[in-house]
């Protein structure tokens, strides 16, 4: 990386390093994803997902598509569910608490 034969690739990997970065930030703010760490983030991306592949024509790999955003939201609907019915039972999580 630091040999002087190699300045003209290093200089590309930083650029592309900067534009993926700047495409990142861009893609999340347009199609407001938050965290996608999150069950809201999922719901939110799959959503998006769906959408915009049902804009596209009709094909088999479009038909493929949609039938695995359904097989995972109904993952993320019982991911939530059971979120939910775990929730009671959290213990409170204060400044001082660590996560194990």
């Amino acid at each position: 990386m630091h040999h002087p034969d190699h300045g003209a690739e290093v200089a590309q990997a930083r650029r592309l390093g900067g534009v993926h970065r700047r495409k990142e930030a861009t893609l999340k703010e347009v199609y407001d994803l938050g965290d996608l760490g999150t069950i809201g983030g999922a719901r939110r991306l799959l959503s998006i997902v769906a959408l915009e592949t049902l804009a596209l024509p009709n094909s088999v790999p479009r038909n493929q598509t949609l039938v695995a955003v359904a097989k995972a939201s109904v993952k993320v609907i019982e991911a939530a569910d059971i979120a939910d019915i775990l929730a009671p039972y959290e213990l409170p999580r204060g400044p001082d608490r660590r996560r194990g």
